[in-house]
């Protein structure tokens, strides 16, 4: 895990070196599928479907989506949810 504090295009030189990417939508996102970068992204509570439509990552790499909606669950059932999709793309 790395958590990032400093410029966009050293990030964006940490997440190309990556075998991937999963986080909350945000900027890394969007460089990841744009780089390719197989990524695991999290929406969570998005406030309408146009909003998760319109910010969803698109590009030609690997790129799973997790709509997280309900922050009251247990954050492991987050993490479960996120080795899932790892493990579905790796079959």
């Amino acid at each position: 895990m790395l958590v990032w504090q400093g410029g966009i295009g050293a990030w964006a030189g940490l997440i190309a070196a990556s075998d991937e990417f999963i986080g909350y939508d945000s900027a890394g996102q969007h460089i990841a599928a744009a780089l390719r970068v197989p990524l695991i992204d999290i929406f969570i509570e998005p406030s309408t479907a146009k909003f998760r439509s319109r910010w969803r990552p698109a590009g030609r790499g690997v790129i799973n989506i997790i709509d997280w909606a309900d922050k009251t669950l247990d954050p492991r059932m987050l993490v479960d949810d996120v080795m899932k999709a790892r493990a579905a793309r790796k079959r």
